[in-house]
């Protein structure tokens, strides 16, 4: 590799070619506002960083969403972790 750049696996690659994809045919310009529902869980963490790396110029919100199957604690730590997440998102750009 060149100047230290590392290759990304296939299957990172894969994913965020589909996701991408997705965003086109769901209309999400490259320069939209888009808001990602979080829960603090994997899937919204994945959901936000391919939304950043899909749209880099767009204007992404994190919002917490409680499912209600979580306690009170638990929420709390959650919320403190999305915040890190649209922090780190982000900074991205």
């Amino acid at each position: 590799m060149r100047n230290g750049a590392r290759r990304e696996p296939p299957v990172q690659a894969a994913l965020a070619a589909r996701f991408s994809a997705a965003c086109a045919k769901l209309g999400v310009g490259q320069s939209e506002s888009v808001v990602v529902a979080c829960s603090g869980g994997e899937d919204s963490a994945a959901a936000l960083h391919l939304l950043r790396r899909a749209r880099p110029r767009a204007r992404v919100v994190a919002c917490y969403v409680d499912h209600g199957v979580r306690p009170g604690q638990s929420v709390r730590r959650d919320i403190a972790a999305v915040r890190a997440l649209a922090r780190t998102c982000s900074a991205q750009v």
